[in-house]
C-alpha cells in the first residue's frame, strides 16, 4: 500500500500538470531574495508591484491560515538573505520573531499582506544601513557573533580568547587588526548602540538600561554614551544624536 503523503503527492502533481496550473517559480521569488540580500529597497518595490506568477502553493484550506503559512516561509527567506546581506543574525533572527508573532495574531488576509510588504522592506532598509561594512575572518566573525549575543553580561577577554582558539594576547591583536577596536572599545561600542536602541524603543528607565548592559554604575555608562555619541543618555532620548559603528 502506498503512503498516504505519496498518494496526495501524485496526485498534486498530476493535477498541475494536466491543467498546466504550475507554482510560482523560485526564479520569480529570488528576485526578492535579491533585492532584500543587496539592501535594494527600490528593487523590492519593483518586485511587489509586479504581477504574481503562476500559482502559490496551497497550505491550508482555510484563507487566513494560508496566509499566514506564506507569511512565515516569505520572512524566513527574508531573515535569511538579510545576514547573508551582512545583517546581524541575532537581530535578523529576532525580527523575524517579531514579524512572524504580529501576523499570527492577524484576523485578515489584507492585515497580512500589508505586513509582508512592510516586513520586507524593513529587512531591506537594515541591510542597507549595514552595508559596506568590512568582511571578517572567520575567527573574528565569531568573536562579534558572540559580543552581539552577550551584550547583557559582562564580557571577559578570556571568554574571547576561549571562543577563537587563540590566546588572549594574540586575538586582542588580530581583533584590532581588523576592527580597527580595541576588544574593549568594540564592546562598548556595541552595547551603546544597544542602549540607544532600548532609549528610543522601550519605557526603560536610564538606570535600568545601564544595569542590563552590565555598567557598573549609572554616572560612567553616562560617560561612556556620551564619549561614543557625543550627548548623554537623557538627551539622546530626547532626540538628539545618532549611532553609527
Amino acid at each position: 500500500m502506498p503512503d498516504e503523503e505519496a498518494v496526495l503527492l501524485t496526485a498534486e502533481v498530476f493535477k498541475a500538470r494536466e491543467h498546466a496550473d504550475f507554482h510560482t517559480p523560485s526564479e520569480f521569488e529570488n528576485i526578492a531574495i535579491a533585492a532584500i540580500e543587496a539592501g535594494d529597497p527600490e528593487a523590492l518595490l519593483r518586485f511587489y508591484k509586479m504581477p504574481i506568477k503562476g500559482r502559490l502553493g496551497k497550505l491550508s484550506l482555510n484563507p487566513l491560515q494560508q496566509e499566514k503559512f506564506l507569511f512565515v516561509a516569505l520572512v524566513t527567506l527574508a531573515s535569511r538573505a538579510a545576514i547573508r546581506g551582512g545583517l546581524d543574525e541575532e537581530v535578523a533572527r529576532a525580527l523575524s520573531g517579531v514579524y512572524c508573532r504580529r501576523a499570527d495574531a492577524m484576523r485578515s488576509v489584507q492585515e497580512i499582506q500589508d505586513l509582508s510588504y512592510k516586513m520586507g522592506m524593513h529587512f531591506c532598509h537594515m541591510v542597507a544601513r549595514s552595508s559596506g561594512r568590512p568582511q571578517y575572518s572567520p575567527t573574528i566573525e565569531r568573536c562579534r557573533t558572540y559580543i552581539s549575543q552577550h551584550l547583557h553580561k559582562a564580557i571577559s577577554l578570556p571568554e574571547l580568547a576561549g571562543v577563537s582558539g587563540f590566546s588572549p594576547h594574540t586575538i586582542s591583536r588580530k581583533f584590532r587588526a581588523e576592527t580597527g577596536y580595541s576588544i574593549t572599545d568594540y564592546i562598548n561600542r556595541k552595547k551603546i548602540e544597544e542602549a540607544a536602541s532600548l532609549l528610543r524603543h522601550s519605557n526603560m528607565s536610564i538606570s535600568e538600561i545601564a544595569n542590563y548592559l552590565q555598567y557598573c554604575t549609572q554616572s560612567y555608562f553616562t560617560k561612556i554614551f556620551k564619549e561614543i555619541t557625543g550627548v548623554t543618555p537623557r538627551k539622546f532620548r530626547e532626540g538628539g544624536g545618532d549611532i553609527k559603528i
